[in-house]
Order: C-alpha cells, then structure tokens, then sequence
C-alpha cells in the first residue's frame, strides 16, 4: 500500500506539471479491475489514478475544512 501510495503521488505531481488533472479511486472492484486489464491473481490492485485535462467551468478540487480544523500538532 505505501509503495502504491508514493507511486500515485509522483504520477499527480507529474501530471499537475504537464496541466492534467487527476482523481484517486480507492472504492472499486478489484476483479473487474484485474480482468479489465488481464492481471494475474499475483498483481494486487490498490488504486486507480484518473488522469487527464481539466474542463473549462469545473472546479478545481472539492471543497475542504481548513487544516487548523482537521489538524492538530502536539
């Protein structure tokens, strides 16, 4: 999970630099996903990643709580 963690970060920082948005999909069907791309049973997929251009009009991330109200440091 860490690896395809870090792995997914850098492709959206990467595609960020190049003006693509992306979108993280954690709730999926894994065999779908495994047939839909003919993966063996050893290939675990643990995320998808949607990457492409930004619509005209879209907004640019969802609405989140500022950091000081989900966050605290002690």
């Amino acid at each position: 999970m860490r690896s395809a963690s870090l792995a997914s970060m850098s492709l959206m920082f990467a595609a960020d630099e190049q003006g693509l948005s992306t979108g993280v999909v954690g709730g999926f069907d894994t065999e779908a996903v495994r047939s839909a791309f003919n993966l063996p049973s050893s290939i675990l997929p643990v995320m998808l990643v949607t990457v492409g251009y930004p619509t005209a009009g879209n907004w640019p991330q969802k609405l989140r709580k500022p950091l000081q109200e989900v966050l605290e440091i002690i």
